[in-house]
């Protein structure tokens, strides 16, 4: 993500600050402070549910510029998989594992 990108999300979830701390200021500076800037991202992410949430980057980026950066829900694989879009399209294919990412619990 780059800053640019990362100031329009701190603003869209109400994390201003965040891109003014010299800890998260630049992406070297993001990549170098990942694990708290992780976990505050997690707490803010928390307090909505994904359809709120949508609901927000949806009304942030009509306001301001659409194209800044790219979002949608996480689903769990029951959720991705009652979404009658992905049964419109055809069966879907179960693709490969993905490797280990970083959780918010």
């Amino acid at each position: 993500m780059n800053d640019s990108q990362f100031i329009a999300l701190s603003n869209a979830i109400q994390l201003s600050h965040l891109p003014k701390d010299v800890k998260f200021a630049t992406n070297e500076r993001r990549v170098e402070n990942r694990d708290e800037l992780v976990q505050l991202l997690c707490n803010q992410l928390e307090t909505k549910s994904n359809d709120e949430w949508c609901d927000v980057f949806d009304t942030f980026a009509s306001t301001v510029n659409s194209g800044m950066f790219s979002f949608g829900p996480i689903n769990s694989v029951t959720q991705a998989f009652s979404d009658k879009q992905v049964w419109q399209v055809g069966s879907p294919r179960i693709p490969p594992p993905l490797p280990k990412k970083r959780s918010c619990s």
